[in-house]
């Protein structure tokens, strides 16, 4: 990925973020703010983030959820922070660029409802149909969804942190060449940037690894079930933080029952279109 280029004087290294990051700013420091006015084990975000992950381990229903919500409400200070139900959880989450996009796909991995077959209501290559037979009235619920993580702010917020935008050029200005301690001190490192010399020239441009491997998250159940995560590396970063959790992203959440095997192209698209624009 190639970030826009300007000539910047030393002068301005400290510039004004644009309107976007400045957004994003104000956003998380909002989030960050103690959970109630003296608070120094939570935050506002840690907090939101511990609810919403109890509540997806124990399949809490929404309407349980608010009611949880309300009850610990009255339990904290009058300076609380807490979202006030479900919705304003989700919403403090979706703000700061964590939400996902849901794309149907085929039950028999075929195809994924996306681009020009996102109004399909069949599989175009075995014709399995896109919803579970309906009942009643209720809403139509698809055979299999397939969960896309963006990766467009994720990385621009490498670069909005002082904490990590001067680790993002460090296999050009920081690394020791003479040992291999990075996939940078690699044959196929090097030849790439030998063929694409216009690319390696500019040292903020981003170079990124993927990997996905399955695993069963019923095993303990005897359910056989196959869940495929994609992960992104940003490899700009030093060994000691580019394979830390926090600097690995999930792009894509393949459901199961089956593996998705040779048709994982077939999810990859929203992943694909995504690196061309950028």
């Amino acid at each position: 990925m190639r970030p826009q280029q300007f000539n910047v004087s030393s002068d301005d290294v400290h510039e004004q973020p644009n309107q976007e990051a400045k957004k994003f700013y104000d956003l998380l420091q909002a989030a960050d703010k103690p959970l109630w006015e003296g608070c120094t084990r939570h935050t506002r975000l840690s907090a939101t983030a511990q609810l919403l992950n109890l509540k997806s381990e124990t399949k809490m229903s929404n309407q349980a959820f608010d009611r949880m919500i309300s009850i610990i409400k009255s339990f904290l200070p009058s300076s609380e922070n807490l979202p006030s139900n479900y919705y304003q959880t989700k919403k403090l989450m979706k703000d700061l660029g964590l939400a996902y996009e849901k794309i149907d796909a085929c039950s028999n991995n075929c195809m994924i409802y996306y681009g020009s077959q996102v109004n399909d209501m069949q599989c175009s290559i075995c014709n399995f149909p896109r919803y579970k037979p309906q009942v009643g009235k209720g809403k139509l619920v698809p055979h299999k969804v397939l969960r896309y993580l963006s990766l467009t702010q994720r990385l621009q917020r490498l670069y909005m942190s002082s904490h990590t935008a001067e680790y993002m050029t460090w296999c050009d200005n920081y690394r020791d060449s003479s040992q291999m301690v990075h996939p940078a001190d690699s044959e196929a490192w090097k030849h790439f940037d030998r063929m694409h010399s216009d690319f390696a020239i500019d040292a903020r441009n981003v170079h990124l690894g993927l990997c996905t491997d399955g695993f069963n998250p019923n095993k303990n159940n005897g359910i056989l079930y196959s869940c495929w995560p994609v992960f992104i590396t940003v490899y700009n970063l030093p060994p000691s933080m580019c394979m830390k959790i926090p600097y690995i992203f999930m792009s894509l959440l393949i459901p199961g029952p089956k593996s998705p095997t040779s048709n994982i192209d077939i999810f990859l698209r929203p992943l694909i279109d995504e690196l061309k624009v950028l």
